[in-house]
């Protein structure tokens, strides 16, 4: 089963135009937690989708941590069909878009 986007992840929101806190809150970011969570949302984002929408998507890294897998999944409206896809390469955002269009069109030539 793969998860909706961001399942496990923190996020802290702020004010803006607080510098002190912001500094201190850039100590505690995970560069690596943030990439895996940019592509899984870079999914939900270009399917314009929020939390009702039913897809999901998961994150990793592979062995040496520069490539991304992202496996994910999108039912059709009626929940009838479900595709999943799971690709591979280095730019997490870009094979979040990817995964999405790969989706949908398999989705709508149903």
């Amino acid at each position: 089963m793969i998860p909706q986007v961001g399942q496990g992840a923190l996020a802290i929101e702020c004010r803006s135009g607080e510098p002190e806190l912001l500094r201190s809150l850039a100590m505690i970011e995970d560069p690596h937690s943030r990439r895996l969570v940019d592509a899984e949302r870079a999914f939900l984002n270009e399917l314009g989708g929020d939390c009702d929408l039913p897809a999901g998507a998961y994150a990793t890294t592979v062995e040496n941590a520069d490539q991304v897998t992202l496996s994910a999944m999108l039912a059709s409206p009626d929940e009838r069909h479900v595709e999943r896809v799971s690709l591979q390469g280095g730019d997490g955002r870009t094979l979040g878009y990817e995964a999405a269009h790969e989706l949908r069109a398999r989705i709508e030539s149903r």
